[in-house]
């Protein structure tokens, strides 16, 4: 595992490799595969992203970063890494 990815996984992470929807409280997601969304909710923003979020195809390797409480992909896999004190 490279450091980059200890340092983040220190609070904890989540695998997502369904099409369930997957809620919690993370800062980082890393692509493991090719990956689309149905949906994706950042707290920072009013209205969940969904539609248009759709026709993005996030590559293997890349990293996103925001405040993510509710995942469900339409394909792909990724980690998503909890926030310092979220705790769950």
């Amino acid at each position: 595992m490279a450091q980059i990815e200890k340092d983040y996984a220190q609070y904890g992470k989540t695998w997502i490799d369904g099409t369930a929807a997957t809620t919690g409280k993370w800062f980082v997601l890393q692509f493991l595969a090719d990956t689309l969304f149905a949906s994706l909710t950042d707290a920072g923003v009013e209205t969940p992203m969904s539609g248009s979020i759709a026709s993005i195809t996030f590559k293997q390797g890349a990293w996103v970063f925001g405040d993510f409480t509710r995942i469900t992909l339409a394909s792909g896999a990724l980690i998503a890494y909890k926030r310092k004190g979220d705790g769950s």
